[in-house]
């Protein structure tokens, strides 16, 4: 619930109490990480790779958290994790990369800086 309201420092007294931020929720499987993603919240992904979390970890269909990023049209979330060394062409259950699914939903900021 920290990611979802952007609580930075929130975040940061979870983990220090023992949270354990590379654990996955039960419906799709999601971590704090693709949660971030998804909602463009960089500051939170810098703190979550500088503590360790895979930058690509997946959901239960596989998808990366660039995937999650690329979905939602976050250009500047897909530009940090590449930079981070996020792998582009990794492929989700349902053979999509991260630029198939930026096309598919006409992310097209997103399309012109993954191609």
């Amino acid at each position: 619930m920290l990611v979802l309201k952007n609580d930075l420092d929130g975040l940061r007294d979870w983990v220090k109490d023992g949270g354990d931020p590379n654990e996955p929720e039960p419906f799709h499987g999601t971590t704090l990480l693709i949660q971030s993603a998804f909602n463009g919240f960089n500051p939170i992904i810098k703190y979550l790779l500088a503590i360790g979390c895979p930058i690509n970890q997946v959901d239960k269909y596989n998808q990366t958290p660039l995937m999650h990023a690329a979905l939602a049209g976050k250009a500047s979330t897909c530009k940090l994790l590449l930079d981070r060394s996020a792998d582009i062409n990794l492929l989700s259950d349902n053979k999509h990369t991260a630029l198939s699914i930026a096309i598919a939903h006409n992310r097209m900021g997103v399309v012109e800086f993954l191609e």
